[in-house]
This record gives C-alpha cells, structure tokens and sequence, in this order.
C-alpha cells in the first residue's frame, strides 16, 4: 500500500483490523476496535469523559485471533495478534499477560511449522516470560524448539519444571520420557511413563509410550499387554504397529510383514517408521526388491 493509504494501513495493522479484500483497493473491518495504547493506564478517562476497561478490547481481540486460527486464516490473525502485543508491551493485568504469552507462542508455532526452530524458542521464552506458570509453552517449545534442534538437555529441564508446575498431568510426564529416552536415559524414561500411566491408566497414548521404553528393553511380556489393550481404542493401528515389532524380534518376519501392513492399512500414526520396520523382515527373508 503506497500514497496516503499507506497511513490508513498502518492503522489498520496496528489496530489488529482484517482484511475484507485486497486487489486494486483494500478494505478492512473492526478498524476502530482498540481504544488504548501500551502507554495508558489500565483504566483511562475516555475521549468522551467515559472510562473505559482495555481488557474488554482486549477479550475481543482475543475472540477474533483465535476465530482467525481455527478457520486457517493465519494472515488476519497474525494482524490481531500483532494489535494485541502493542496493547501489551507493559502488561498490567493477569488477562494482559495471558493475552501476551497467547501472541507470542502463535508466533513460535508459525516459526517452528516453516523450521526456523531457533525463533520459535526465542518467541515461546517470550511467552513464558509474559504467563510463566503455562505447561503447554514449554511444552511445546521442547517439542517443536528444543528436540528439532537436538538440544535435548534444555528439552529434559523443560519438561522437570513441568512436572513440577503440574505434576497431575500426565502430558508432563510423557514428555520426560520422551526425552530421557532421547538422551538413553533408560531408567528415568521408564520411571516417567509409568507416572503417566498411574495418573490416567486407560490412556492409550500413555500405553503405546510405556511400549517404546519396554520393546527396549525387550520386556515383551509388557509390551504384549499394553498393545493388546491399546488395540481396543482409537489407536488400534499404533497397538498393531507395536506387536509387529514383537514378531520382528522373535524372527517372525512373514508374520510381521502381515501385520505391518496391516497397521500401515490403518492408519497408524508413524507411516515412516512403520515402512522402515516392514523393509528390516523384508530384508531377512530375502525380499530385496
């Protein structure tokens, strides 16, 4: 936008408006939805001698970035999401702070989903500086930031302090394991994910992580019995997946081939490694091709 629209551009992003169009004219909406800057007080006499509450605007904007991400319009929510980090450089209030760190980690999810992992962390400690006491920022930075990256030792003291904000949930404890794993921390790993499964038993996610661990470790008889109770939820592929790797062990390949497929026919969550597991008795049996 060049000539003097582009002030009313500027308007418009730094007021968290969203495009109607864009061709040879530009429109907007809610051109006129904030009515305080980062400098006010967090309540101010009005133009009209009314006082006003920012964090009702704030609640809107809020509305409306999130309206924007579920319906995949990134573009527009990135402009409501920029109005709402101006409205918040000092934040004042518990609501400000929330609204912050919820700006920031849309910013790290955007860096992390095109790979530049290294900014998706610088915005995801921006987000925990704003809401400190949220697991899932640091979660997620561990996950999209840190593992990526293979900084698996600030992932493991990540995922400590949020077994220690939250200690009742078992994506915590998922988390450390994972990542013990990751460093071969066999013992730690096993001790997380049974955590994980005496806090929700029936979870299947929690079983099919117990698995890795166990098929590890070749405690088959475990992995046998989770993956037979996993094969009664909504992750019946993965538990099919986790038995295929029981018979590839024992020497079962043409079993295993079966079952492989049968999982990769489901739907199981990991296609890659699924494949690659096929192709390992594949390989033993002399199916080179």
């Amino acid at each position: 936008v060049t000539g003097k629209g582009r002030f009313v551009y500027a308007h418009a992003q730094h007021v968290g408006a969203d495009t109607l169009f864009s061709g040879w004219q530009v429109g907007w909406t809610h051109m006129i939805g904030v009515r305080f800057q980062s400098s006010y007080d967090p309540v101010k006499l009005g133009r009209y001698g009314k006082f006003v509450d920012p964090d009702n605007d704030l609640d809107k904007l809020i509305d409306r970035a999130r309206k924007h991400v579920e319906n995949d319009r990134a573009s527009d929510a990135e402009t409501v999401y920029r109005a709402i980090m101006v409205m918040t450089k000092e934040p004042r209030s518990g609501k400000q702070r929330v609204a912050r760190g919820e700006a920031c980690a849309f910013y790290a999810r955007s860096a992390a989903a095109v790979g530049m992992y290294g900014t998706a962390c610088d915005w995801y400690r921006d987000a925990i500086i704003a809401d400190p006491r949220c697991t899932d920022y640091r979660m997620e930075m561990a996950r999209k930031g840190h593992i990526p990256l293979g900084n698996f030792q600030l992932a493991q003291q990540e995922a400590i302090r949020c077994t220690l904000l939250e200690p009742d949930n078992s994506r915590t404890w998922g988390l450390l394991g994972d990542v013990e794993l990751s460093l071969c921390n066999a013992k730690a790993a096993k001790a997380a994910y049974e955590k994980q499964l005496e806090i929700i038993p029936d979870d299947p996610s929690a079983m099919l992580d117990m698995c890795v661990i166990a098929l590890d470790t070749a405690d088959y008889d475990t992995v046998r019995e989770l993956a037979e109770k996993a094969l009664k939820t909504d992750r019946k592929a993965d538990g099919m997946h986790v038995l295929a790797m029981i018979e590839n062990r024992a020497g079962r390949h043409e079993r295993a081939i079966e079952m492989f497929t049968e999982a990769l026919e489901a739907g199981c969550n990991n296609q890659a490694i699924a494949r690659w597991n096929r192709s390992l008795s594949l390989l033993a049996i002399g199916r080179f091709k």
